[in-house]
């Protein structure tokens, strides 16, 4: 199987899961806006082969031995997709670490996302499996 294909199902699932949960934040009203609304970022992302090789280097510098491996390696898939779609400015954001672990809650809730990731990841098991 093409690992560019299970990979763009899951960033489009990130997205979807992102985007309901700034619209839950919002309509909370624990949302704030920041910045000019009518500025736009011109700048294009790099192509998702960019964003694979970023993902597959990251996870590869874990220690294999680490017993937080698995969670690590799910918490960098993560943080690069969100930084792919979103460009680096989110890392300014106070709430990027909160999001990233809340969508990591929400994908280890899912056993087919934990498959796909783990066929990405070259067969390690992730948590929820």
């Amino acid at each position: 199987m093409d690992p560019v294909n299970p990979l763009n199902g899951l960033a489009e699932l990130l997205r979807k899961r992102i985007a309901a949960t700034a619209t839950a934040k919002r309509d909370g009203g624990r949302s704030v806006q920041r910045g000019d609304p009518h500025q736009t970022e011109t700048l294009e992302r790099p192509g998702i082969d960019t964003l694979r090789n970023r993902v597959v280097e990251a996870i590869n510098a874990i220690d294999p031995d680490d017993p937080a491996q698995k969670n690590k390696a799910l918490r960098l898939f993560i943080e690069n997709t969100l930084l792919w779609q979103f460009g680096s400015g989110i890392l300014n954001d106070p709430g990027f670490s909160d999001l990233v672990a809340d969508v990591q809650s929400a994908l280890e809730m899912d056993p087919a996302v934990c498959a796909q990731l783990s066929e990405i990841m070259g067969g390690k098991h992730l948590a929820g499996e």
